[in-house]
């Protein structure tokens, strides 16, 4: 009895020790060393946001999650406020005091200013890795004796001579930036550039003291042969916040010269034409492979520092059309974003489908071509053999007319999946086409008013990022479900296409239209997404009254959907409505 319970135990504790071993929540992470990121920006800021999880993406491989620290000191937010910094210094150091870092790694100048600057003996013992600088004469790198990182520099003189090669014509460049930190650096930067006269064929100004709303009116009045180089923003001369992503596209659009930038990862497709540009993932590239070129035993200090990050030419191809500049100006080796897909690309999925049911009905006509010739021959044996095989002709026969009547029902059913969206279970573009042509014959025959509206749901490639594909086809089919339910009999919902939806109102003027369409957009803010964060769309209308045929009469919605889209979102925006 005493050995059977000897070995019970045994077997309790090898088991034990085998689950400890496999979990690696209990496994000993202090073989692992430590690595603390400090960020000079919060995650809201894009380009942080895109630093972070390229610096993550590289280092998951090497150390658990739990080794991996990681500091914000938002200073976009805080930039004058130096009591900020020093309870983050306190706060820092009551956190990571007892267990130093083995590797610091900082982005952007504050965050290597405040260790630099610190008297931390544990800031001062850990190797320094830096990226994201731009302004390096402003640190003395020399009071941290274990650094390296990659200096990113700036690109005001390179972006002056892409702006010239892309407009010859253009005689006065505004640079734009703020007096917070950064922006006050890159702003005098730029006027040792106006005082050394470097670009005479040109006038250049800096333009740094700003309300927002000045800022658009003072852009809105810019006259030709003028360009806007944008150094940085961080705030206004009333100390609000500057987000490249709502006020950019805003002061791009009420712009009427082309704006640049040399932030890549922070302006491109937010309505700037492009630049010399740099962007966060080859910097954050960089700088983790000095961490782990430390972590394998490299001093620091035998790191070469990166003196500058590369600056690439870049250009939105969207914003090349609308100021007309022909590809022949483009510097060799422009990398051109957003261009528009061919038809093959735009279609492919519609011309896979098309080709797939033509094979399908090649394959039934030479089914049936072969069911005819035996039915010739059938019938050629039944004059011979009338009275023998009646019966056998019958059976024959029967048999064909369960074939096709099997394949009458099966091209039914072809013809209407050929016209429903898979997804949301409404008509598809197919379908959509063909009553769009039916719906504006019978509007001018019987002389009535035939409305289209073109509907799009706001950031929903944010949703998709955020939330996932799955839930964002989720979200097209609760809209597509709700939009549904609030139409007339005779109006016509279809899928345009991605995240886009044509509604055809029959017999609808231009004035119930929008009410309609009002109706629709509030109904859609009730689609919750996640708490506190509800669904939007935008709608542009168009009336067959103000068109000639269907492309002009779809143009002008696409017109109005855009000009919802740069104007806010979650917006109905009709021929009737003057532009804002």
């Amino acid at each position: 009895m005493l050995t059977k319970r000897f070995l019970i135990i045994i077997f309790i504790l090898l088991s034990c020790s085998q689950n400890v071993q496999a979990n690696p929540e209990h496994s000993d992470l202090a073989q692992y060393p430590h690595v603390l990121i400090l960020h000079s920006y919060h995650l809201q800021f894009p380009w942080t946001h895109l630093l972070n999880d390229n610096i993550l993406s590289n280092l998951e491989s090497l150390l658990p999650g739990e080794n991996i620290h990681i500091e914000f000191m938002d200073e976009r937010r805080y930039s004058d406020n130096p009591r900020v910094r020093t309870e983050l210094l306190r706060l820092y150091n009551l956190k990571y005091a007892a267990q130093p870092p083995d590797v610091i790694v900082v982005s952007d100048d504050a965050a290597l200013n405040m260790v630099l600057n610190s008297d931390l003996p544990w800031l001062k013992k850990a190797p320094l890795v830096f990226l994201g600088i731009n302004i390096p004469e402003s640190h003395d790198l020399s009071r941290h004796p274990q650094h390296t990182g990659v200096l990113e520099g700036m690109a005001i003189a390179e972006n002056i001579e892409f702006i010239r090669t892309l407009l010859p014509q253009t005689d006065h460049i505004l640079l734009i930036a703020d007096r917070s930190g950064l922006g006050a650096l890159m702003a005098e930067e730029a006027r040792k550039l106006i005082r050394q006269q470097h670009f005479k064929e040109v006038t250049l100004s800096v333009y740094d003291d700003f309300t927002f709303a000045e800022l658009d009116q003072h852009l809105a009045r810019l006259p030709a042969n003028s360009a806007v180089l944008f150094l940085t923003i961080h705030n206004d001369r009333n100390g609000d916040y500057f987000s490249y992503a709502k006020h950019l596209p805003t002061l791009s659009a009420h712009t009427p010269v082309p704006v640049f930038g040399m932030w890549g990862d922070l302006m491109m497709g937010q309505g700037s034409i492009g630049g010399m540009m740099h962007n966060a993932s080859s910097q954050a590239e960089m700088a983790t492979q000095m961490v782990k070129d430390i972590l394998a035993g490299v001093p620091a200090s035998a790191i070469p520092v990166i003196q500058k990050t590369r600056f690439t030419p870049q250009l939105d191809e969207r914003q090349r059309l609308r100021f007309n500049i022909p590809v022949s100006r483009l510097p060799a080796g422009t990398e051109r974003h957003f261009l528009p897909q061919g038809f093959l690309a735009t279609h492919a999925v519609l011309i896979g489908v098309g080709l797939s049911i033509i094979v399908f009905l090649s394959l039934i006509i030479l089914l049936l071509s072969l069911n005819i010739r035996r039915r010739v021959h059938a019938e050629q044996q039944w004059q011979n053999l009338r009275h023998t095989l009646e019966q056998r002709v019958s059976h024959r026969t029967n048999t064909l007319n369960r074939q096709n009547q099997q394949l009458t029902e099966l091209s039914t059913q072809l013809a209407l999946q050929a016209n429903t969206d898979a997804l949301t279970g409404i008509g598809n573009r197919r379908y959509g086409d063909e009553q769009l042509q039916q719906a504006m014959a019978e509007a001018r025959q019987e002389n009535t008013a035939l409305s289209l509206a073109l509907i799009d749901v706001d950031y929903f490639k944010r949703i998709n990022d955020q939330y996932g594909h799955e839930r964002g086809d989720q979200m097209l089919i609760e809209l597509a479900g709700l939009l549904s339910r609030h139409l007339r009999p005779q109006d016509i919902l279809v899928r345009w296409g991605g995240e886009e939806f044509m509604l055809l109102l029959r017999n609808c003027p231009l004035s119930q239209a929008e009410i309609l369409c009002e109706r629709l957009r509030l109904q859609a803010n009730t689609i919750n997404i996640s708490s506190n964060n509800f669904l939007t769309i935008s709608i542009g209308l168009s009336c067959s009254r103000y068109a000639e045929n269907t492309e002009e009469l779809l143009r002008q919605a696409d017109i109005n959907l855009y000009t919802a889209k740069t104007h806010g979102r979650n917006k109905v925006i009709s021929p009737s409505q003057p532009s804002e």
